[in-house]
């Protein structure tokens, strides 16, 4: 269970923005208790609201029908927000949690996810790599050692990975 970082959703495969929505019914439904998702509850329901409402504008854009708004509702009831407020953002979303969830993405990629193209990837990537904006495009390097990375069925191969992977990530923070 996760909440993606809010400026991913429009990134999102269609498969991973469908579980967003499951997810977020079991937030209203259960409030559950998970390590990745206990921050949501540090915060007014408005910053939730803002989020889901992200959720659902992706889903209309791409046609994606709601079965039902019955546990939106009733979680939501008597809360708003105003445009004022916006963007109501969760702090732990930030450039760190982003690139964490590139990351899953990418994995998810690389294994084959079927409603995950190439170029909705590359578009999730250079989206990823303008918010970097480091002048060195570290995350394009990583990204495509991991392609072309054939080593990954080996503990010796994934550590090689890795340390590749430190490599240029500290070359691009300095």
């Amino acid at each position: 269970m996760r909440l993606w970082h809010i400026d991913l959703i429009p990134y999102l495969p269609k498969s991973q923005l469908i579980a967003q929505w499951r997810e977020l019914n079991s937030i209203y439904r259960k409030q559950d208790n998970h390590i990745l998702i206990n921050y949501v509850y540090n915060y007014d329901k408005k910053y939730l609201l803002y989020y889901s409402n992200r959720v659902l504008f992706e889903m209309q854009r791409r046609g994606i029908k709601v079965k039902s708004f019955e546990n939106y509702f009733d979680y939501f009831l008597g809360v708003g927000y105003s445009e004022s407020e916006q963007p109501l953002r969760f702090i732990e979303h930030n450039d760190e949690y982003l690139l964490c969830n590139y990351y899953n993405l990418l994995e998810k990629y690389r294994r084959g996810q079927k409603d995950f193209s190439q170029e909705e990837f590359k578009r999730l990537t250079d989206f990823v790599n303008g918010k970097e904006n480091r002048g060195v495009d570290a995350l394009s390097a990583i990204h495509d050692l991991c392609i072309d990375y054939d080593g990954l069925n080996t503990v010796d191969g994934l550590k090689s990975l890795i340390d590749d992977i430190r490599a240029i990530t500290e070359d691009s923070l300095k």
